[in-house]
């Protein structure tokens, strides 16, 4: 167990390291707000992340390595959990340290786990499933299915997602000798705890009309339905890192075909049904990725068990030689080793110079910069406003990123809130300003054009790390309000949920729903 928990400790240094190199991240501050409004549910994300992020912050204090302190523990958690899998189902110190290893280089997992996000946790919680299940059909103890139930709901409340595993898993039930778990209390007591701890999130989503599900329906629609599935598979074996493809392969076939893993085959079917419904819906790649621990565990026992029926001595050495030189060629990618300029320069060497928008691979570690000085360009807007005047203005951004940069550090350059329509913003509403005055960003000047009578450019904000829809933002002064903004605040929710922009036909839709609440002055200038 040494070795096993010398590698997860081995994560956890990395993690620790590194996690403060550049700055609070686009999702992270919007976490951070949502800490601040703490509810059972979100437009686009379980309450457990925005939970976790406010309770470190609270217990360690303001800074990145408190917020993203959970998210390092879990990866090293996960690297405990798998090599104790893969121990569990047979292996020994090669197999363990193999499976181990795979799980600290993938590069999915070096970055979920340097920053506060909900994949940082995921799949912890699908690994610590996957342990309890091999053990109920190794010993035959089926009141673990009651703990199963516990780490599922948990699971529920932190990505609505874990119900694929939970699917996939009746599903390899079924098509396996393990069927008779489907009769035992046991398992439904399982399936019943998990339901009472995801019932708030549930309740939530009942009384916010199903937010989650008009997010998740808007953004297959518009962004994942144009994602070639051939990028999808590729992804796979690019996020989990090329070098540990022939492992969770070698895993999933001793799953389906080796006697030593026929106990397990349950696991191979719920990896196989969440790959197969994610690659049918067009999913994000990374959907996939809390599902291959157990593959990873499996498949370094069936990778040792074919070294020893062979007598074969040079694999053991070379297989961890290999790993760890791959590992550590796409570490800068993975991790905030490199400024972010010779990080672009190593993208593009790595892929021969093939690659235009490199900020397509390093965008996470772009999006953490810029939003300390976007705030106080705005400050320095605000100021410039006579005192009357700053009474009564709102600022109004258009993302939740923005908007989280003007909440975490606006109070110190004595900003207001922000306002924004943009996810769980929109449920927080405009705010106690009248909407006579407004500081806009992150919007274009036609649609401010529709709101307000007069729209002044008043700064232009510039970030050469940013990603480019953050460099070059026009902020406008914007008075003469030609909609009452509070009456009219819910026709906004057409557009609120959306990551990936506004069709034309839906803007114009918005403008007609619009028309009920023009003010009388703006009437008339129509």
């Amino acid at each position: 167990m040494a070795l096993i928990a010398g590698l997860a400790l081995i994560k956890l240094v990395l993690h620790f390291a590194f996690n403060g190199r550049y700055g609070y991240q686009r999702d992270e501050l919007y976490f951070i707000a949502c800490g601040e409004h703490l509810d059972w549910g979100y437009v686009d994300i379980g309450p457990l992340t925005p939970w976790l992020g406010r309770l470190m912050r609270e217990a360690l204090g303001e800074s990145l390595f408190a917020l993203r302190f959970t998210s390092a523990v879990a990866g090293a958690l996960t690297v405990f959990l798998t090599g104790w899998l893969a121990r569990y189902l047979g292996g020994k110190r090669f197999a363990q340290a193999i499976a181990a290893l795979c799980v600290i280089i993938a590069p999915v997992w070096l970055q979920a786990g340097n920053i506060l996000a909900l994949p940082s946790s995921e799949p912890l919680f699908w690994v610590s499933c996957a342990c309890l299940i091999a053990v109920i059909f190794k010993t035959g103890r089926t009141r673990l299915w009651t703990a199963v139930g516990a780490v599922a709901g948990v699971g529920l409340l932190n990505k609505p997602s874990m119900a694929f595993f939970g699917v996939g898993l009746v599903i390899g039930l079924l098509l396996t000798r393990q069927r008779r778990h489907l009769a035992d209390k046991w398992l439904w007591g399982g399936g019943l705890i998990a339901l009472v701890l995801a019932s708030p999130f549930i309740l939530w989503q009942a009384t916010h009309g199903w937010a989650t599900w008009e997010f998740v329906h808007g953004m297959n629609r518009d962004l994942m339905a144009q994602i070639p599935r051939w990028l999808f598979l590729l992804g796979q074996v690019v996020y989990q890192h090329p070098f540990t493809l022939p492992i969770w392969v070698a895993g999933l076939g001793w799953l389906f075909f080796a006697r030593q893993g026929e106990p397990y085959r349950a696991l191979g079917w719920t990896f196989l049904f969440v790959f197969t419904f994610l690659l049918t819906a067009k999913s994000k790649i990374y959907y996939l990725a809390p599902a291959y621990p157990m593959l990873l565990a499996s498949g370094a026992v069936a990778v040792e068990s074919f070294i020893e029926r062979h007598h074969a001595r040079w694999p053991k050495a070379a297989i961890p030689v290999a790993l760890l030189a791959g590992g550590l060629a796409t570490m800068p990618v993975a991790l905030p080793i490199l400024p972010i300029e010779k990080m672009d320069g190593y993208v593009r060497t790595m892929t021969f110079g093939t690659m235009d928008k490199v900020y397509e691979v390093t965008g996470t570690w772009h999006d953490q910069f810029g939003w300390k000085e976007q705030a106080e360009a705005i400050a320095d807007v605000y100021r410039a406003l006579a005192p009357e005047e700053q009474a009564d203005c709102m600022i109004i951004v258009g993302n939740f990123g923005e908007a989280g940069a003007i909440d975490f550090y606006g109070p110190d350059l004595g900003l207001p809130p922000a306002t924004s329509i943009h996810q769980n913003y929109f449920f927080w509403g405009p705010g106690t300003a009248s909407g006579q005055l407004a500081i806009a960003y992150g919007i274009g000047e036609d649609f401010l054009g529709e709101l307000f009578g007069n729209v002044e450019h008043a700064a232009t904000l510039r970030c050469r790390e940013c990603l480019p829809y953050e460099d070059n933002v026009a902020v406008y002064i914007c008075r003469k309000p030609k909609i009452d903004l509070r009456k009219a605040w819910d026709t906004f929710r057409m557009i609120a949920f959306s990551n990936t922009g506004v069709s034309a036909e839906t803007v114009q839709r918005l403008r007609e729903a619009l028309d009920p609440f023009r003010t009388p002055a703006a009437e008339g200038e129509a």
